[in-house]
């Protein structure tokens, strides 16, 4: 069982990191609340991943002012 759970979270990663990359600001923030389902809240790359959804809608807000 960990072995699957290991490789969803390994395949979620993946994903997120290939939406940071393309500023998917809605599908990261899907993926990251899939990963909290499967992840101690202190997990530390979801904290980062959660910093980089907030700014990518900081940089939307002041690109559209």
């Amino acid at each position: 069982m960990k072995n699957l759970e290991n490789k969803t979270y390994a395949i979620m990663l993946d994903r997120a990191m290939s939406y940071v990359q393309a500023k998917n600001g809605p599908a990261l923030e899907h993926t990251i609340s899939e990963l909290q389902k499967i992840v101690h809240p202190s997990n530390t790359i979801l904290k980062v991943l959660q910093v980089k959804l907030a700014e990518m809608e900081l940089e939307d807000t002041y690109d559209k002012s």
